[in-house]
């Protein structure tokens, strides 16, 4: 035993430590919006709430340098934390229209397959074969689709309201957030300017999204047969060659990079990435290029 001590809070919820474990968070049952800082001495650094008589705290999770505390509430916007100050130093709201020029906004559509593959298709009598893909939506505002809270009037158990995942990139420049009434919309925000990067519409629910270990790449599956990819660069979609039964609901990134497993209910696939030299290399050993 190095520390034995009581927490000030009344109905604890949870406990996540910081990457350098020097430090800890702990915060209130979501009837009660409290977070508290502690040192491993047992000393609280900061106590932090941003306001009263709502729902709190959905979720947190720590930059992976530990400079950064993000904090996801129920009030749809997510409180970044520093580590010198212990103080919020930006709120980043998800609402539901998009204005500024300066954020990407990338819309899913599903158009008919074109080409050889549509055409043997049609030649064998098999019905039209939609390719999805993103299309970046240049007119503003851009409204985004919000499933409405407590349509009955009746209180719910688990409303479906507030920042519910979140993910920081492996070199803590952006921050990845899904807003759980805004189930087909995926957030980017960029951590050295604070302010929104990107966003990302969907035809379905977004299920499980993962930065790749090596680089600012996202990863996103939606429950079909696709694999979403952001960077800074722009969006694209993959079809998983060969297994249109895979509903992906889950992403597994391999530590180098290369890999990502594409997990379903009852089978998975593996898909492999080439890198931007491995690129070049079949583009000048192909003929005629």
């Amino acid at each position: 035993m190095i520390k034995h001590f009581e927490v000030g809070t009344r109905d604890l919820t949870g406990v996540r430590w910081a990457m350098d474990s020097t430090t800890m968070v702990v915060w209130e049952s979501p009837l009660e919006y409290k977070v508290l800082i502690y040192s491993l001495s047992g000393s609280c650094l900061s106590s932090y709430s941003a306001y009263q008589w709502a729902l709190g705290v959905k979720c947190l999770t720590w930059s992976p340098s530990g400079q950064f505390l993000a904090i996801g509430s129920y009030d749809q916007k997510v409180r970044l934390m520093n580590n010198i100050t212990w103080r919020v130093i930006a709120e980043f709201p998800h609402d539901a229209l998009v204005e500024s020029l300066d954020v990407a906004v990338y819309k899913e559509v599903e158009k008919p397959l074109t080409g050889y593959p549509a055409t043997l298709a049609a030649v064998q009598g098999l019905p039209t074969v939609l390719e999805t893909t993103y299309e970046e939506e240049h007119l503003r505002p851009v409204s985004l689709a919000s499933i409405a809270v407590e349509p009955s009037g009746k209180p719910q158990a688990n409303p479906r309201l507030g920042v519910g995942v979140m993910q920081f990139s492996s070199d803590n420049r952006y921050l990845a957030t899904r807003n759980d009434n805004m189930p087909s919309t995926l957030w980017i925000w960029t951590v050295t300017k604070l302010q929104l990067k990107a966003v990302c519409v969907h035809t379905n629910p977004v299920k499980a999204f993962a930065w790749d270990p090596k680089q600012s790449r996202l990863a996103v599956c939606t429950g079909n047969n696709y694999v979403y990819f952001w960077s800074p660069f722009g969006c694209l979609t993959v079809a998983v060659p060969a297994a249109s039964s895979l509903q992906i609901t889950g992403l597994k990134w391999h530590p180098s990079g290369r890999q990502v497993a594409l997990l379903g209910g009852s089978q998975f696939s593996v898909c492999n990435l080439e890198s931007q030299q491995q690129q070049e290399n079949t583009l000048n050993n192909t003929p005629g290029s």
